[in-house]
């Protein structure tokens, strides 16, 4: 899985409207006055946004993007596939290489799988301030002490 510069903008501007969406649509003007993003690269996000259905857009005054389902139900995940074509290594790319490629080929597909499914299991409002909404757990519950 990559993390691709459009698919951190995503996740940033779709927090925003996650944020206000109770507040009716959100304009890309006020998601790039907000997050320091500009309009033409929001215009970009969001078509392909639009276009897999994370976010609905409304024209007119008082127009502008809301999520197409309920904070707590889009994952991070989501938001990171709609801008990753590449989201897991394919066997065909273990073709002509030597054991430490394929090894080192191996342990990074399988981060990658390991990534995809833990911001599989994070959602929207998980980042928003909603009282309903419980903060990001770490995926292991033992705490770590460096030396």
């Amino acid at each position: 899985m990559k993390i691709s510069s459009k698919s951190r903008y995503a996740t940033i501007a779709m927090l925003d409207i996650a944020t206000r969406n109770q507040h009716g649509p959100v304009t890309l003007a006020d998601i790039s006055k907000n997050q320091d993003i500009s309009i033409s690269y929001l215009e970009q996000i969001f078509a392909k946004l639009r276009r897999t259905g994370l976010v609905t857009a409304a024209r007119g005054p008082g127009g502008g993007y809301k999520l197409s389902r309920p904070a707590e139900a889009i994952t991070l995940a989501e938001i990171m596939d709609t801008f990753n074509d590449d989201k897991h290594v394919s066997t065909d790319s273990f073709n002509n290489i030597n054991d430490d490629e394929f090894t080192a080929k191996l342990m990074w597909g399988k981060l990658s799988e390991n990534l995809h499914s833990y911001l599989d299991g994070m959602t929207l409002a998980q980042f928003t301030n909603s009282p309903s909404s419980p903060p990001p757990t770490s995926p292991s519950s033992s705490p770590t002490t460096m030396q």
